[in-house]
């Protein structure tokens, strides 16, 4: 099954997003955090189309 979406950049909220992931993931957001850094990430939300 495949469907078509659109990808819309988020940028401006990265940082709500990033406090978001943070209060509902606890230590495993910190983790991936340390692990792959979110300075240069592109929050994106998926419309399906």
């Amino acid at each position: 099954m495949s469907t078509n979406g659109l990808a819309i950049s988020l940028s401006e909220q990265r940082v709500e997003i990033n406090r978001l992931m943070r209060e509902k993931y606890g230590w495993a957001d910190a983790f991936i955090a340390l692990m792959f850094g979110r300075e240069e990430a592109i929050p994106l939300r998926l419309d399906p189309r």
